[in-house]
């Protein structure tokens, strides 16, 4: 599976945004990147996704979890001693669109009979 590339700015953001090993923004402070595991996930019927399944749920995630901080530094600005908000936005409307492009791949719509 080919990995995504995280641009450089982004990766060095996560090194100062990240809550701990649960985080996305862990994995890309301590990988360099957001890669899949070794355990794929499975559908409820037991289907394992395909690559391009599990890169849409972790780059949902992703946007998810910044999404979550750039709304809590527009309610409590002060806490945005390094003025890392308009980077943050700009990874969260990145990881958006690559998470749109990875889901449209994974779930291509089918025309309707």
């Amino acid at each position: 599976m080919k990995d995504l590339h995280i641009p450089d700015i982004f990766v060095r953001l996560c090194k100062s945004w990240h809550g701990g090993q649960s985080s996305m923004l862990y994995a890309i402070a301590s990988t360099g990147n957001l890669t899949p595991g070794s355990r794929r996930p499975c559908d409820c019927d037991g289907t394992p996704w395909t690559d391009t399944q599990w890169r849409a749920s972790l780059y949902s995630d992703l946007y998810r979890e910044l999404s979550s901080i750039v709304r809590h530094l527009e309610e409590y600005p002060a806490h945005d001693v390094e003025g890392s908000l308009p980077i943050l936005r700009e990874f969260r409307d990145w990881a958006d669109r690559v998470s749109d492009d990875l889901t449209l791949a994974a779930y291509p719509f089918t025309e309707l009979e």
